[in-house]
């Protein structure tokens, strides 16, 4: 895979879906929409109204997207995984990734990269089950894979809608 390749899999489209609109405009400085462009005085001979910008995403975003390709190239090249072919699941939980990677990188360039973190672990986590690289339990062999969408199930008692949080308690 190549990096030309994982600048595909991110979209600023993207980006835009996965945040909600306030956050989105708020870590790119697209505020002109939600009306907070100063008032300018149409009277002033000295007025030089706001020119309509070239492209329609800014460049914070673009470095956003560059970076998070980066970081995904350099988990591949770790991972011995360049030459490896990812089937349409595995690119979309890579672009998933990457979305999140990308979404971390706004934050961090807003420097509100700790409300963020979860989102770069979101990406790490993502990335790394499409490379294989799970944690591994003490016989060396995975405890997880990627096998596309599956339902969480205790192998005790079968039952698919276990809490972890609340422990089952028994009432008189």
């Amino acid at each position: 895979m190549t990096l030309k390749e994982l600048l595909a899999l991110v979209t600023p489209e993207g980006i835009e879906d996965a945040l909600d609109p306030q956050i989105f405009k708020s870590l790119t400085g697209m505020m002109d929409e939600v009306g907070m462009m100063p008032k300018m005085d149409y009277h002033d001979p000295h007025f030089n109204p706001p020119q309509p910008p070239s492209d329609k995403w800014p460049p914070i975003i673009k470095s956003a997207i560059n970076k998070a390709a980066g970081w995904g190239y350099v988990r591949l090249v770790n991972a011995n995984k360049l030459s490896q072919t990812f089937d349409e699941d595995q690119q979309h939980v890579m672009s998933m990734a990457l979305t999140n990677r990308a979404i971390y990188e706004l934050g961090r360039a807003s420097q509100f990269d700790n409300q963020f973190h979860q989102n770069r672990n979101d990406a790490s986590t993502l990335f790394d089950t499409v490379l294989g690289l799970t944690c591994s339990s003490e016989n060396g062999q995975p405890t997880a894979h990627y096998i596309g969408a599956s339902i969480t199930q205790d192998d005790k008692t079968k039952s698919a809608f276990i809490n972890p949080i609340f422990k089952a308690t028994r009432r008189w």
